[in-house]
């Protein structure tokens, strides 16, 4: 009966884990200069594997990005969310 529960544990967690990835990546997308307002979230198409940060003067622009080509100043990174600091 463990060895059963466990193989069941295990079939979970693996389907928990295709459907985030299936899902895409989540990354905070806006343009603004005020970095309280940057709230809206959206999923990125599975081409774009990062979330996006650029700050221009008192412009900040967040959205998702193909992390093999962000270069400074862009900051990139790879995790849901990622993005929310300035």
């Amino acid at each position: 009966m463990y060895s059963s529960a466990l193989g069941i544990t295990t079939c979970v967690t693996l389907l928990l884990c295709v459907f985030h990835a299936a899902c895409g990546l989540r990354c905070y997308t806006c343009e603004t200069t005020d970095p309280k307002a940057c709230t809206e979230i959206e999923t990125c198409p599975p081409v774009w594997d990062s979330c996006s940060t650029l700050v221009l003067g008192s412009v900040i622009a967040k959205g998702c990005f193909d992390s093999s080509a962000c270069q400074p100043p862009l900051q990139c990174c790879q995790r849901d969310l990622c993005n929310g600091a300035v």
